[in-house]
């Protein structure tokens, strides 16, 4: 984590860090890293030789694991793109014959002195299935709903989405 983030092009994260590693835009990164990781991993990938990962993942579900509001999470991903750690875009798909969210795509820099970067691929990658996912019950709505009634949102469930 340090090494990413003094690898970074922020002299703002660089001085935050300092002060305070436990800060919420290194909580969500090294939710974000775990993640990219842990998919590096699942799909094959040799973990030394990233530069980044990238995977789609709903804002919303990430950050009620965090524990935090969406809100939070958005102001503090702000800091970390700008210092190149992560870069997020919207991915969208078609539901009911109409363009609708599908959520977010995420890529995590894994190696200090990197900047996270999507690419064409990356946002034309059918991320998922909107029609199946919504038959399915499948949806962030749904999910949010159930950590309502009681549901845990764990790393794993959030790793398997992703």
């Amino acid at each position: 984590m340090a090494e990413l983030v003094e690898g970074s092009s922020s002299a703002t994260l660089k001085e935050l860090y300092r002060k305070d590693p436990e800060a919420t835009p290194f909580r969500l990164l090294r939710a974000v890293a775990a993640l990219a990781l842990s998919i590096a991993h699942e799909r094959g990938y040799k973990a030394k030789a990233l530069s980044q990962v990238v995977f789609h993942l709903p804002v919303e579900l990430l950050a009620k694991a965090l524990g935090i509001d969406r809100t939070t999470l958005w102001r503090n991903l702000a800091l970390l793109e700008e210092a190149g750690l992560v870069a997020t875009a919207r991915h969208f798909g078609r539901l009911a014959g109409r363009v609708a969210t599908t959520g977010t795509i995420w890529a995590v820099v894994l190696q200090p002195g990197r900047r996270a970067r999507l690419w064409y691929e990356d946002l034309a990658y059918p991320w998922r299935d909107l029609e199946a996912d919504k038959a399915r019950g499948r949806t962030a709505f749904n999910v949010l709903k159930a950590v309502k009634k009681g549901f845990r949102l764990t790393f794993r469930f959030v790793l398997d989405w992703a």
